[in-house]
């Protein structure tokens, strides 16, 4: 009985799955190309500018020096301690 089931609900998914494309599908939208092309062979732009930081972050040291070693990279798991 449970096989004749299982066997009736495959063919039902078969014919179910083989129903005519709905006419969504069928609207096709066109699309215009253009080659880009350089304005008056100027293949490049400079413009003045200042790069200035988003946030700026203030740093304090309890011991005065300078760093000789990372002992990790960033983007490594670290645990506490």
């Amino acid at each position: 009985m449970k096989t004749k089931a299982i066997l009736l609900f495959i063919v039902l998914a078969l014919f179910v799955s083989c129903k005519k494309q709905s006419e969504s599908a069928k609207d096709v939208q066109s699309v215009r190309t253009a080659v880009v092309t350089a304005a008056g062979g100027q293949l490049s732009a400079e413009y003045p500018g200042r790069v200035k930081a988003a946030q700026d972050v203030s740093l304090a040291f309890r011991v005065a020096g300078t760093i000789e070693r990372f002992y990790v990279g960033e983007g490594d798991f670290v645990r506490r301690g």
